[in-house]
């Protein structure tokens, strides 16, 4: 599906995962396991997946609460946090239509794709692996984050997720709209990251990035397929290690803000030159794998 910059693919409510050190950025992919009970709901929402007896539970809640006419809306909170759902047993590429986000009156109020918003906490979590029954933590978040397009979704027998996330545009958070299940969702502005949409086709030489991962690689003592690198266009390079380079969130943040991806690659430049600390210090932090 070819992506424009109408309002009918980039939805202005969306649905938010935060997550500390995991980045994604036009053009790039992002695998996730979704396993938390907000997020699972989350996923169900954007694809259309809630299981039946899902569908069920909550068409008698919504029988129970339903307010009188001209009043009231669903209170903001996480109510459905004990229930894990079991996936659906539908072709998992089969990914439905995208559920409406907002109340009514909100923006967004649509059907299309299914999407989620990737961004940052500000002070880093430790939420790779959170307990199950823990309480719902909502971290002040950063205020840009990376729309992404969920491309695969398939339903695990113990009720996670597995998704494949595509990375479409940057996002500005104009506000934060209430809860919804449990997951956050934010009013997003696209407007200043228009160009987002054409990132993946930009020229880009990555001589110098390689030449730089070389001398970091020696450096860090990491080790690198530079055969498979050099096949890459040289925008999915840099976006590529801008993901996966062992930067800590703060660094990962300024990757995701630079203003296109001629200064992202001077920042990445800067970044390798500078090296990683080493691990000991209090403030080290190991970018998540899966969620």
């Amino acid at each position: 599906m070819a992506t424009t910059a109408s309002d009918d693919v980039l939805p202005a409510a969306l649905p938010v995962f935060p997550l500390t050190g995991s980045l994604l950025l036009p053009g790039n992919w992002l695998p996730l396991n979704v396993f938390e009970p907000r997020y699972r709901n989350l996923v169900e929402d954007a694809t259309g997946k809630r299981p039946a007896q899902r569908r069920s539970k909550d068409r008698d809640q919504g029988d129970r609460r339903r307010a009188p006419a001209g009043g009231g809306r669903e209170q903001a909170g996480g109510e459905d946090r004990a229930g894990l759902q079991r996936g659906d047993d539908r072709d998992p590429g089969d990914l439905g239509s995208f559920r409406d986000l907002g109340s009514p009156g909100e923006p967004g109020d649509r059907r299309g794709p299914s999407w989620i918003g990737m961004i940052q906490p500000r002070v880093p979590q430790q939420d790779n692996w959170p307990a199950l029954d823990a309480p719902a933590n909502n971290p002040e978040l950063y205020t840009v984050g990376c729309a992404g397009r969920i491309e695969r979704c398939e339903p695990q027998p113990d009720g996670r997720y597995l998704i494949l996330l595509k990375g479409v545009s940057r996002f500005r958070v104009r506000r934060e709209l209430a809860l919804r299940h449990g997951y956050r969702r934010v009013a997003a502005d696209y407007s200043e990251f228009a160009a987002d949409l054409g990132e993946p086709a930009v020229a880009l030489d990555p001589a110098p990035v390689l030449r730089a991962l070389r001398a970091f690689g020696q450096q860090q003592g990491l080790s690198f397929d530079f055969d498979v690198l050099a096949a890459l266009t040289g925008v999915a390079l840099l976006n590529g290690l801008a993901v996966a380079l062992p930067f800590p969130p703060a660094e990962k943040q300024l990757l995701l803000e630079a203003e296109g991806p001629y200064q992202r690659q001077q920042l990445l430049l800067t970044l390798m030159g500078m090296g990683v600390e080493p691990p000991g210090g209090g403030d080290y932090y190991a970018p998540p794998v899966v969620h």
